[in-house]
């Protein structure tokens, strides 16, 4: 189980724009255009030009979009919180990962609400130009490939389905590019990783993460949203965390329950023990 706790620091405006830079996909247009230029050779060998003029204009026609698309900015639209409102620290649950945003409401809104946008100069005149000159070169293609030789055909195919695989991977890894693109646009915040054995060590360091510092927020909702069960031992457990945390105890203070069987409290004993080590983790992290 992963925890992650990201402390939020700066709220981006609709002026901060995601600055150029590389990315470990940056590769990609590269590895199609080296394979497009390479069927172009290719076919110029066996003087196939009609193919050559066609992946050629693959290769301009796809470079003039892109050239276009590059002249926009990327912004976070935001969600902007009445006036007065407490830290709107959040918790994001996925199946094997916890993240835990702690800032502003503003600061959170903008990761839980916010839309990234692209904005180019031209707008809808400009994607209406792109999109006509991705489907003039389609058109010419469709019409005049047919005639070209078979090594010139199979060398098109070859460019086609190297630079559809490109789109289609980038396509697969969206969201990766919009999370890399959203913590570039929030100045990229600290972030502290935990690495948990068990559901209860990640549970119990989340409720420090959210509730140490707030009056507002019952560490007990907290950890039934984590982990929704009702057994005797966990709900000794919750208690025994909220009591800590509203000491705010340095040290991890816990008293055994007489209510329990012989079954219950060796599960509560394995429970306190991973609750004991995550709270002075926490403890020794951030405290």
């Amino acid at each position: 189980m992963q925890l992650m706790i990201m402390d939020l620091k700066k709220v981006p405006t609709e002026d901060n724009t995601l600055p150029p830079r590389s990315s470990r996909y940056s590769s990609l247009p590269i590895i199609a255009s080296v394979t497009s230029i390479a069927a172009c050779v290719i076919c110029a060998s066996v003087k196939d030009w009609l193919s050559f003029k066609m992946i050629l204009l693959g290769m301009v026609s796809s470079g003039i979009t892109s050239s276009i698309m590059c002249t926009g900015t990327i912004t976070l639209g935001r969600v902007k919180p009445a006036d007065g409102v407490p830290p709107g620290d959040g918790m994001l649950l996925l199946d094997n990962r916890i993240v835990i945003l702690r800032g502003n409401e503003e600061d959170v809104n903008a990761v839980t609400k916010g839309k990234l946008r692209l904005k180019i100069k031209g707008g809808v005149r400009t994607l209406l130009f792109c999109a006509s000159i991705a489907l003039s070169q389609v058109t010419l293609q469709l019409i005049y490939m047919p005639s070209g030789s078979l090594p010139g055909q199979f060398m098109f195919l070859l460019s086609l389905l190297v630079s559809g695989g490109c789109n289609l991977y980038l396509s697969a890894k969206e969201e990766d590019v919009r999370s890399s693109a959203l913590i570039t646009l929030l100045d990229t915040p600290e972030v502290t990783t935990y690495q948990t054995n068990s559901r209860t060590t990640a549970a119990v360091l989340a409720c420090l993460a959210l509730c140490w510092e707030s009056d507002t927020l019952i560490p007990a909702n907290v950890l039934r949203d984590i982990v929704p069960i009702r057994t005797k031992p966990w709900n000794a457990l919750s208690q025994i965390l909220t009591k800590n945390i509203k000491d705010r105890n340095k040290k991890f203070d816990y008293r055994n329950s007489d209510d329990l069987d012989v079954q219950e409290k060796l599960l509560l004993t394995e429970l306190i023990g991973d609750a004991h080590a995550a709270y002075d983790r926490y403890i020794r992290d951030y405290v």
